[in-house]
């Protein structure tokens, strides 16, 4: 009797601890999702804290399962992958938008993974797919960005207090300026007052002195009352104006008359228009006679009876000579001598204002000291000033040196006296085989006294 009830007493015993190890199998099943429908999905994190397998994971705040597995990236580059048993019955909630992130219960709380319910539009995730994974925000993170946040507000802060006292000072300084030009703006209109106050006081002296002049002229003081009161002084001038108006008339009829005659004596068909064409028709028959004259003197030149002369000279006409046949008898040593004085234009002319060369008083000093050292030699041997120009063009040239021989000729005329037959001038642009320059190049006259051997 006795051994029976301690036999059941142990089978009472391991049947109750079978039964209770099947009902913590179950629990732990139950949790471990391990007796209902399940699928597997994926997310990736950089930060996995506080996650472990086993950690719960939670679709819009449901349970709907545990983190299976932790996989450790093989670069610190990649992040994790965090694998997850999600419930079947809750699998149509998650959509290929959704996104799993680690969330804390409270601020100490144990971590979990919150997923996100998706969008309608889209479509449920398959299992075994990877969805998209939201890094936690950390504690710490939060407090070091509050406290760099924290800094530059400081820091902000204090340049903002700087800038206020800055502000503040010229704020001071202004109000200041403004008391000062208030105080300058009231002096000013006391004074524009008080010289306001003496015009009126002048003002009314005036019109005081007015007054009395205009009763005196109504009483027939002074020569403007006599002239406004005195009959007699009012027809005097009243006969004196019309007799300056009759003269003025008259005047004005003598100087129209007057431009009457000039019009008809120099006017068209006048006789001063028929003087002039007596005039132009003389000067044109003196200019044909000069002419012929000219003709017969250079004919008479060449007359075997005279030519020898000339020949024996070298020119008939210095002026008629051309640069080439100057050169040639300039150059003819067997015949004669050419005693050359070289001036630089620098020296000899200046530019007017109409941009013509005019000779200089220093030029024309230099020129009588020139010629002074020819006085010693005879007087009919022919000079011949050459001119050089180095500026502008070949043509520019010759026309520049012709106009400088020409001007110091006639300097050199004038002052000396020489005889035009025997005192040419020519223009040799800028060829100057002997001058000074050694380049062969002169910019200038030069005076070239030709003495017969």
């Amino acid at each position: 009797m006795h051994a029976r009830q301690q036999t059941a007493r142990v089978g009472a015993f391991v049947a109750g601890g079978l039964l209770l190890f099947a009902v913590g199998l179950f629990l732990i099943g139950d949790r471990r999702l391990l007796f209902v429908d399940h699928q597997e999905l994926e997310t990736t994190l950089t930060k996995v804290t506080g996650l472990q397998v086993g950690t719960r994971v939670r679709v819009a705040g449901m349970n709907a399962g545990e983190v299976t597995a932790i996989d450790v990236p093989p670069r610190p580059s990649l992040p994790f992958v965090v694998r997850m048993r999600i419930r079947s019955d809750l699998a149509h909630l998650i959509r290929t938008d959704s996104a799993a992130g680690v969330q804390t219960d409270g601020l100490v709380g144990s971590a979990f993974i919150q997923i996100g319910p998706g969008s309608d539009e889209v479509a449920p995730v398959a299992p075994g797919s990877r969805i998209r994974g939201v890094d936690p925000v950390e504690l710490a993170d939060v407090l070091t960005e509050t406290q760099a946040t924290l800094a530059s507000f400081r820091a902000f802060v204090g340049e903002i207090s700087d800038e206020v006292s800055g502000t503040l000072d010229s704020l001071t300084n202004t109000v200041t300026q403004v008391n000062e030009v208030i105080d300058e703006v009231g002096t000013s209109v006391k004074t524009v007052t008080e010289s306001t106050n003496r015009t009126i006081a002048e003002g009314e002296r005036i019109l005081r002195e007015a007054g009395g002049l205009v009763a005196d002229v109504r009483g027939g003081k002074g020569t403007l009352g006599k002239l406004v009161t005195d009959d007699a002084m009012y027809d005097e001038l009243k006969t004196a104006s019309t007799r300056v108006a009759e003269s003025v008339e008259q005047v004005r009829a003598t100087t129209t008359e007057t431009r009457q005659h000039v019009s008809r004596l120099f006017g068209p068909g006048g006789p001063t228009e028929a003087l002039l064409d007596d005039l132009r028709g003389a000067s044109g028959a003196a200019e044909e006679v000069l002419s012929d004259l000219a003709e017969h003197t250079e004919a008479f030149k060449r007359n075997f009876l005279v030519r020898g002369f000339f020949q024996r000279r070298g020119f008939y006409d210095i002026d008629a000579l051309t640069p080439l046949e100057y050169r040639q008898f300039s150059s003819d040593r067997r015949r004669r001598t050419v005693l050359r004085i070289w001036l630089d234009a620098d020296v000899l002319f200046a530019t007017d204002e109409r941009g013509e060369e005019r000779l200089t008083t220093e030029g024309r000093a230099r020129l009588d000291l020139a010629m002074g050292t020819f006085l010693e030699q005879r007087r009919d041997s022919p000079l011949v000033i050459e001119g050089y120009a180095m500026a502008g063009s070949t043509a520019e040239q010759f026309l520049r040196s012709d106009a400088r021989a020409r001007l110091v000729r006639a300097h050199v005329a004038r002052r000396f006296r020489r005889e035009a037959s025997i005192t040419g001038a020519i223009g040799l642009a800028s060829d100057a085989q002997e001058s000074p320059s050694g380049d062969a190049r002169w910019d200038g006259v030069a005076l070239a006294l030709i003495v017969p051997r």
